[in-house]
């Protein structure tokens, strides 16, 4: 890759008069650039602890942060880059020829961190070619989905030891912020405590401001969520009783997952799906919890067929949102990624103009784009028999989603 040549174009770009291609031009440009400048920090790294094993009075990640003028956190992930790409040489050669990115190298580096070290070595031995060819080929969030596969298909232990460490590192501590006298919290849970305590504040937020939001919630629709997250969570903390549905305050998660990976483990093709694509939970663990916990699974065939809803005799309307959880794992808008589970359940029909809640009338969308629909005047149609989705929007233009897409175990 001739690194000047490509820094030469682009800045000769001129963006003012520039078309579609050549801006698409451009951004590749940067982006191999960037690879480029990745894979130098690494290098940079190396030498730097080099130099400190030839008795050099230098600290690498030290030398990083103030040479490189960088946050401590991107220390870490140039760091933990380095480990990767010393476990795989040929993730690293495609780095430094801008063939993947810096995101593929953080995906593989993540997922390292979750395997004992013999698993790990394991992995790069019998994985590393072949996930060095498929980062040349997939998005970054498409490999950090294939990468999570093959970590857990290398976990020897299931999972159960990274989970562990987890549960002692799991904190949480407070502080009064001194300019604005709030109250500031930061936390870290185990995977398990989390899906728990995220499971309970969503169900709290649907329970509590499905019909109504409170006088104090922001009219931004981006800051609206947290809001009502965190009314949700002093609500949680003052032993709140909501209505209809709260149970007895366990949490209520909905697993998408393939019967065969419930019954015998994970494998290849395993969907093991919480709404969560960066947290990793053991299929033991999630047994358990299903046990002790208001754990819903939503079984699938190989099909990709939900051949088990679970049950739920006094609400009939938990068992809906389980299943359109399974059709949708995100907002309904094309090209939308906002998480089922931080989405509300739309009435295509408004409730107050006689629309029923059943499947055929009812969608997820996320803050945004209820509101849009709402007060934007996005108008949706659903075919009953499809669930093909028809969104019109106010200056004429229809978009059809098609159906639901099947997803095979």
């Amino acid at each position: 890759m001739d690194v000047v040549a490509l820094m030469e174009r682009a800045v000769e770009v001129d963006l003012d008069a520039a078309d579609v291609s050549v801006v698409r031009g451009l951004l590749g440009d940067l982006t191999r650039i960037e690879s480029w400048s990745a894979a130098r920090r690494v290098a940079a790294r190396r030498r730097l602890e080099e130099l400190a094993r030839r008795g050099v009075p230098v600290v690498a990640d030290a030398e990083l942060a103030t040479a490189g003028n960088s946050s401590s956190r991107d220390v870490a992930r140039v760091a933990g880059r380095d480990g990767a790409l010393g476990l795989v040489p040929a993730m690293g050669d495609a780095l430094a020829a801008g063939d993947v990115t810096a995101g593929h190298v953080d995906a593989l580096a993540n997922g390292f961190r979750q395997l004992e070290p013999a698993d790990r070595e394991r992995l790069a031995r019998e994985e590393g070619a072949r996930l060095a060819r498929l980062a040349q080929r997939e998005s970054p969030d498409e490999f950090a989905k294939t990468v999570k596969r093959t970590v857990a298909e290398h976990q020897s232990d299931g999972g159960i030891g990274q989970l562990d460490r987890q549960r002692r590192a799991t904190r949480l501590r407070w502080w009064y912020d001194q300019i604005t006298g709030m109250l500031q919290l930061r936390g870290e849970f185990d995977p398990e405590s989390a899906i728990k305590l995220t499971g309970r504040l969503r169900r709290l937020v649907e329970e509590l401001f499905h019909d109504v939001h409170p006088d104090t919630c922001p009219d931004d629709p981006s800051l609206r969520q947290d809001h009502l997250q965190a009314l949700a969570l002093i609500s949680l903390v003052e032993n709140h009783t909501a209505g209809e549905g709260s149970g007895n305050g366990r949490a209520d998660v909905i697993v998408v997952v393939d019967e065969q990976t419930l019954r015998y483990g994970v494998h290849t093709n395993t969907i093991l799906d919480w709404g969560d694509p960066d947290t990793a939970l053991p299929v033991e663990t999630l047994r358990k919890m299903a046990c002790l916990a208001d754990i819903i699974p939503v079984v699938l065939n190989g099909a990709g067929v939900a051949i088990d809803v679970g049950r739920d005799a006094r609400l009939a309307t938990r068992a809906q949102r389980r299943a359109l959880r399974a059709m949708y794992p995100s907002c309904r808008i094309p090209g939308c990624r906002v998480p089922f589970e931080q989405c509300t359940v739309h009435h295509i029909r408004y409730w107050e103009h006689g629309g029923t809640t059943d499947m055929a009338n009812m969608v997820p969308l996320c803050s945004k784009h209820h509101h849009t629909v709402h007060e934007g005047g996005w108008q949706l149609a659903l075919d009953p028999h499809t669930y093909e989705l028809t969104i019109t929007r106010p200056d004429g233009t229809i978009q059809t989603t098609g159906p639901p897409r099947a997803r095979a175990g």
